[in-house]
């Protein structure tokens, strides 16, 4: 039985979206379709300051902008996006997943669970409020 590939919990607020999402597409098709992705929204002012990031208090609407970017980025080319903040003008982004991504979304708080309860979300394979 293959093991998967997890990312523990990644924080994309701190990361490009794009970049993000094209490393996580990498990881996945070079690892044959292993990885689960476990991301949230983050609580560490000091993180976001050090990584140059937006602020702490626009966390969730950073991780809803990466899975609507990473969404985009992971469907079939030639990919478009603009949802007034990112801009991907049609373009080809390889190599793509393997397969659809688990993704796997922690936190706490009414908004974690909202996020995590909203039926047919994206590409999600599991979803956990934790």
């Amino acid at each position: 039985m293959a093991s998967g590939a997890g990312t523990g919990v990644l924080v994309p607020g701190l990361y490009l979206p794009v970049r993000l999402a094209k490393s996580l597409a990498a990881l996945d098709a070079a690892s044959g379709g292993r990885v689960i992705a476990g991301l949230g929204a983050g609580w560490s002012a000091d993180e976001f300051e050090a990584a140059g990031a937006r602020p702490l208090t626009e966390r969730g609407a950073a991780l809803d902008e990466f899975l609507d970017v990473a969404e985009a980025v992971w469907a079939p080319d030639p990919v478009a996006f603009d949802n007034g903040r990112y801009l991907i003008a049609p373009a080809r982004f390889n190599p793509k997943p393997a397969r659809r991504i688990p993704i796997v979304l922690g936190g706490l708080g009414e908004a974690a669970l909202r996020r995590a309860s909203r039926p047919g979300d994206r590409r999600t394979g599991k979803i956990l409020g934790c």
